[in-house]
């Protein structure tokens, strides 16, 4: 609400701190000697595993994953509110995407080291987190209370992200005359369309509170990654429709990228079809919903914003 130079301190303090617990992780993992006495819980009955994984176990574990790295898409929401972001937006997304990989494979290097395969598979049952297991394995109950706070930090960033940037969509959607126009009003003494954020933020809210982590996932997955492909294919689409638009910043190797983020969706959303329950068929008849909506609007002739 405050603006985006605001938000952005206040995006990078919080990032400072993911990082820095994300790597403290890797570091406890890699070096640290283990607590003795801090067990890991262990199930009475652990879950049978397969001798081999299957492409439907794969494509599952990209869905867990995406959480990592889905931080690029909101990105692109502040194209108009960044000083050149045809040098600046592909620097961001590059050395983004290449820090977040590097920490949580260096993470990752360290749940193996202490709890090992078997305990790397006990902590997807319901028992606990992975890295809540090598906290407490490393630092003991202080290592659970500061991966609480690390976690609760997490969220609290992603929260503002989403509502920085999600916020920025129906501006031009309003703008066009294809959402409603008071969404999409910009307060002139912030330069934020503090009306699309204050709504964005009650929705949430009252989503989160009536759907458990696992509900949301799926749910998110079914939301956003159809738009992701549809967003993608539309890019071809607008360089056949308008091949003479201006083009600042031109992808390497196009068309290539654009095809591997399309069958890295379809394997996502693959995998999340294995998951799906009401909460996520409810999420689908939201969206789906938006298409008589939006064409009774239309067809009401709403002028532009």
């Amino acid at each position: 609400m405050l603006g985006v130079r605001a938000s952005a301190v206040q995006q990078a303090l919080i990032t400072t701190v993911k990082y820095a617990g994300v790597l403290l992780l890797a570091v406890l993992g890699l070096l640290a000697p283990l607590v003795a006495g801090a067990e890991v819980p262990v199930p009475a009955d652990p879950p049978a595993f397969a001798s081999a994984p299957t492409a439907a176990g794969v494509f599952a574990a990209l869905v867990a994953a995406m959480w990592a790295y889905d931080g690029w898409a909101d990105l692109s929401s502040l194209a108009g509110e960044t000083r050149d972001p045809s040098r600046t937006l592909p620097r961001a997304l590059v050395l983004g995407t290449l820090a977040v990989g590097v920490a949580y494979l260096l993470a990752n290097l360290g749940y193996a080291r202490v709890l090992g395969v078997e305990g790397l598979r006990r902590s997807t049952d319901g028992s606990g987190m992975a890295a809540a297991h090598l906290a407490t394995l490393t630092l003991g109950a202080a290592g659970r209370a500061l991966l609480a706070s690390l976690v609760l930090v997490s969220c609290v960033g992603g929260c503002m992200a989403s509502l920085l940037t999600n916020s920025r969509t129906f501006v031009p959607m309003a703008t066009d005359g294809v959402f409603v126009e008071w969404l999409g009003r910009v307060w002139a003494r912030t330069g934020v369309p503090a009306n699309a954020i204050v709504v964005g933020a009650i929705l949430g809210a009252a989503y989160v509170s009536s759907r458990s982590f696992e509900q949301l996932t799926n749910a998110f997955v079914v939301g956003y990654f159809p738009f992701y492909a549809l967003a993608v294919l539309g890019l071809f689409r607008m360089r056949a429709k308008e091949p003479d638009l201006p083009r600042p910043f031109r992808v390497p190797l196009h068309p290539l990228p654009a095809i591997v983020f399309l069958v890295g969706a379809a394997c996502v959303m693959a995998g999340a079809a294995t998951g799906l329950d009401g909460s996520s068929v409810i999420a689908a008849v939201v969206i789906a919903a938006g298409v008589p909506v939006s064409f009774v609007w239309l067809r009401a002739g709403r002028p532009a914003g």
